[in-house]
Formats: C-alpha cells, structure tokens, sequence
C-alpha cells in the first residue's frame, strides 16, 4: 500500500514537470491556418510520450499542419464502444485535461478523439459482413480477407487471438461473427475518416493487430505512415510485413553487399563480438536482448535433458501463441496452434525423439502470456505424450552437448542461433528474417515442409552458416538505436531496465537529458529519415 502510494506521487510529481517541459520547448503554433492533419497515437505508455512529441512537433513546423491524437486500441484491450461509465470517464477526462490528455495537449495536439460508429459505418459494416461472411469456410479464408482491395484479414485474425487470450480461432462461434463485424466497423470509421478529412501522415506504436489497421488504409491513400519507438525511426509498409521493425528482411543479403567495406568489417567485427556474448549466456541491451532477463544460453545444466539413446533427436521451439502471429505474413499453418497439432499427429509417423521447449520466463510484461502458452503446450502434450516437454530454462548449451539433431520454429530466433553450432533449422513459413540466407532451411510449400520433417536426419548446416549468421544480425541491428539519446544502453540502465521504459522513470530521465541541443540532433536524424525514403533510420545515417 505505501510502495503504490510512492509510486502514485512521484508519478504525478513528474508527470507535472513533465507537461511544464513540453509546453517550454514546443510552443510553435501553426504560421497560418492549416486543414492539414498530422495523426498521432494516443496512449499511456511513457516512453510514447516523448517520442510522439518530438516527432509531430517536427512535422508541425516544416508540414505546417496541426497535430490529432487518436485512441487506437479499440478491440484490442479496449471494446469499440465504450460502457455508460469508460465513456463518462473519457468525456471528462477530454475536457477537462487529465492526466494522458494533459500530456498530449501540452506538446501541442489540438484535439483527442476515438472511432464513433454512426448510421453510415454501421450499414457499411453490415453490408459488407452480410455479402462476403457466408464465404469463410475454413480458418485460411479469414486470412484472405480484403476490403476495397486493402489486406486485414491477418489483422483481425491476430487482433482476435490477443484479445481473448487464445491459440486458435472458431469461426463458427457467435463471438467470432460478432467480433468480425466489429472490425469491419472499425475499419470503415477509418475508410471514412480518410475521405473527409486532409490527413498528411500518421504515427503508431504498431504495425500489427488492429493498431494496423489505420496504417493500412492511410499507406493506401499515399499518406506517410510511421512506427516508432524509443530504439527505431522506422516507415510502415505493409507488403514488407515485418519490416516495420527490422527493415526489408527479404534483401538482406544483397543490401549487405552494397554497404561500403568498411562498415561491413565494422558491423561484422561488432556482431560477431555480440553473438560470442549471447552465446556466453549473457543478456540485455548489450546484446540487443533488453527486454531479456534469462538467457536461452545460460550455464544451467541438468542431467540428462536428452535421453542417452541413438534415436535422432528434434526440438519444437514453441511461440507465444498470441504474440502477432502474422507479422512477417503468412505461413505454412494458419496459427502457432495449427503447427502444433501438424507436428503432433506427423511425429507419430516418425522414428525420431520429439521434444519440446518454451521460451524462458522473461518476466515485466511478456509474463502473464508466457504463462498462458506454457498451459496450452501442457495440453497439447496430453494429446500427444510421445512428445517430451522440457523445462523453460533448460539450455541450449546443454541441449548441443547432448546431441540435438534437429530444431523446428515458424520463425524464431532459435533459427539463427543452433546453426551456429552446426545444428539444422527447418522454417514453418516462407516469410521469415533468415529468408536471404542459407543457414537455416526455409521450404517453399507446406508440401515440402511435410518432406523435409520425414527426412529431418539429412538436413546440414552450409560450411559458411557462422559467417552468414554474423552477417545475418550486422543487418538486423543496423537499426539506428540512438536517434533520441546519446546512447539507448545508457537510458535503459538509468531507469532501471527495459520493464521502466513506461514508468515515471523514464519521465525523470527525460527530464534530466533534454536540451535544446537534443531536440535539435533529433531533428536532423528525423529529417535525414523522411528524405531518404528507406523503411529505417539506418545507423550508419
């Protein structure tokens, strides 16, 4: 009760501070009078806060426009429409300047607003719901949905997964049939709203789930869309899937080759150093795992992980289930689940020892999801008891010293780590970051796939797999991690780790490191970004 009442003061104390500092640096008003809307998500997270007003301070004064919050977590943590007592909440709080709105308001966003569903969306919503729902037979078709030529059925499908907290979808539920048309309803708000009004670019935390949703259709229309946050500038586009937030993965390999030779030695040199330490056990920002607290890699051994017999041996490195399922785009199964149950009745027609193993308990946020997906592999293994389930932190070292013959992911990391160490990696979809390289085998059908897990025995590792792999993470981390702070490691053990990036912590830093030199450089990175066109800010900018 005293450590929550602390907590409450000092986040008011400087949250205070924090809107008298926004309103001393950003007090540019448009120069003339503008119908030019800059959109920008509104949120509670902290370290969003500081992000958001300096990049749409920095497109209010060279796009001369004004600035919108908009609240984008509708069907994903919040419902589309809001109980008698959230909307009494939100109306005042709107009016009156509380707390999230305060803040916005002070770095110069006009006007704060959430979707409203009236006549005209509701008929197109079941317009639209009532001509094509008869057409989804199966899981797959959700997956195909478009409206006016735009793509969201990934969107709805992992938007639905997260928000009850399931691994799978039943598209002949009545909350399924409800949930979908709300999303269409959602969707035309934003189709609508883009009609009738002059929007000039737009900024999200995410690319994925509904939070996609707006992004989608304003890249649609032309307009510039942004994900950012406290490590990356990045553009959205939504044929390169994932890239929002690790660049263009499917031309790795070939952008390497036209860096200049010596940030390739630089970034290999550095990369190569890095994975040595990931390799070591260590975690944390040093080895681009901040939101990482235990390491896949650690020097925890126990006995005979692995049997001691000759059989080949395969590890299933499982996913959350609910953690964007489609954010590289679409796989060989339409959801972790799927791929689960595939694995489950294939390895049945095999001679191999099957195994499985969950990420380990990260903690802060990811917990309570880890926590879930740990209950949904624990029933999975009831169906099929052939499969051995290993403990969370039993480690990849341990696992390489016993023998593993093989490793299966959809996408994981896991596929650019055990080839390392000359261990094979079979890919559940043929969009993945490792797709450029050879280093882990990627199939180009679900009917290879199949081939490939019968014969698992024959796959190798390339000879030059260590080299591609370093030069894998040179381009995966070339992201520009500095763009606000002068150094990003520094900022998160200041405040105390990545899990207070959305606590008054990061206010106080913020509070402390900001000067005019700061938003200044920021603004030089942000105008090399917009100008140069690429998905990301490029560290060697």
């Amino acid at each position: 009760m005293i450590l929550n009442l602390k907590n409450y003061i000092l986040e008011f104390f400087y949250r205070r501070k924090f809107i008298r500092l926004n309103k001393k640096i950003f007090n540019k008003r448009v120069s003339k009078k503008s119908n030019k809307i800059f959109l920008v998500e509104f949120n509670k997270f902290h370290n969003f806060h500081v992000i958001y007003s300096v990049f749409s301070n920095y497109y209010k004064k060279n796009y001369n426009c004004t600035v919108q919050g908009f609240f984008n977590y509708s069907l994903l943590s919040a419902p589309l429409k809001f109980n008698i007592l959230n909307q009494l909440k939100w109306t005042i709080g709107n009016f009156i300047n509380l707390k999230t709105f305060a803040i916005y308001r002070s770095f110069g966003v006009d006007k704060i607003f959430k979707p409203n569903v009236d006549e005209n969306i509701l008929n197109s919503a079941e317009n639209f719901y009532n001509n094509n729902f008869f057409k989804i037979k199966k899981k797959e078709d959700v997956l195909k949905l478009e409206v006016k030529n735009i793509l969201i059925g990934d969107l709805l499908y992992d938007t639905y997964l997260k928000s009850r907290i399931i691994p799978t979808i039943n598209i002949f539920s009545e909350d399924f049939k409800k949930f979908f048309l709300d999303f269409l309803k959602l969707y035309f708000f934003w189709y609508y709203f883009f009609k009738t009004n002059n929007v000039c670019g737009v900024v999200a935390s995410h690319g994925v789930y509904s939070y996609g949703l707006i992004l989608r259709i304003a890249e649609n229309k032309k307009i510039p869309c942004f994900v950012l946050n406290t490590n990356y500038l990045s553009r959205f586009k939504s044929k390169n899937y994932g890239g929002s937030i690790i660049g263009d993965f499917t031309n790795y390999k070939n952008d390497f080759k036209y860096l200049k030779k010596n940030i390739q030695k630089k970034t290999f040199y550095k990369s190569k150093k890095i994975l040595n330490q990931k390799f070591s056990g260590k975690t944390g920002v040093e080895v681009n795992m901040e939101y990482a607290d235990v390491s896949s890699f650690s020097k925890n051994k126990k006995k005979n992980a692995l049997s001691k017999s000759g059989k080949f041996k395969v590890l299933i490195s499982t996913h959350d289930f609910f953690d964007a399922v489609h954010i590289f785009g679409k796989g060989f199964f339409v959801d972790f689940y799927e791929w689960l149950i595939f694995l489950g009745k294939i390895s049945a027609k095999t001679n191999y020892e099957w195994y499985i193993k969950n990420h380990p308990i990260y903690g802060g946020k990811f917990k309570k999801y880890q926590i879930f997906t740990d209950q949904i592999v624990n029933n999975i293994i009831k169906i099929f008891p052939h499969i051995k389930l290993l403990p969370n932190n039993t480690s990849n070292k341990q696992l390489i010293y016993e023998g593993l013959g093989a490793v299966l992911t959809v996408y994981g990391s896991v596929a650019a780590e055990f080839p390392f160490f000359g261990i094979p990696v079979l890919n559940a979809s043929k969009l993945n970051p490792h797709c450029s390289y050879s280093f882990s085998k990627t199939p180009n059908s679900r009917k290879e796939y199949e081939y490939h897990i019968l014969n698992l025995s024959t796959l190798s590792v390339p000879t030059n797999a260590k080299k591609e792999i370093i030069e894998y993470h040179s381009m995966r981390h070339m992201v520009e991690e500095n763009w606000l702070f002068g150094s990003y490691a520094n900022m998160l053990k200041k405040i105390g780790g990545y899990h207070n990036l959305q606590t008054f912590s990061f206010y106080k830093y913020w509070l402390n490191y900001c000067d005019k030199s700061v938003i200044e450089e920021s603004e030089k990175k942000i105008n090399f970004f917009l100008k140069s066109g690429g998905v990301r800010l490029h560290r060697y900018y």
